[in-house]
C-alpha cells in the first residue's frame, strides 16, 4: 500500500531526492517538507522540482500542521464539515 502523505525535513541532505522517489514511485502520496529556516531561491526551485505538495517554515503551531495534513488529505477542517 502507498502512504497517503509522507512529512520529510528539509534539512535532510537527500529531501529532495527522497521527495522525487516519492512522487515518481507513488504519485498519489502527498509530500509535505518542513523546513526550519528559509529556503535559498535554488532550494525552493529544488522544492517545485521535486514534486512537493508542500512546504512549511518552521516554527509553526501544532494547528497549523494539522490544517495542513488536513488539507492534503483533502479532509474538511473543523466546522466546515456537511451537515
Amino acid at each position: 500500500d502507498e502512504p497517503a502523505l509522507v512529512v520529510l525535513d528539509a534539512d535532510a541532505s537527500d529531501c529532495f531526492e527522497v521527495a522525487r522517489w516519492i512522487k515518481q514511485n507513488s504519485p498519489a502520496t502527498r509530500v509535505i517538507l518542513v523546513a526550519g529556516k528559509q529556503l535559498s531561491g535554488d532550494q525552493m526551485r529544488q522544492v517545485s522540482s521535486s514534486g512537493c505538495d508542500e512546504l512549511l517554515i518552521a516554527p509553526m503551531t501544532a494547528d497549523e500542521l494539522h490544517d495542513v495534513v488536513a488539507i492534503q488529505l483533502g479532509e474538511p477542517r473543523p466546522g466546515t464539515e456537511a451537515s
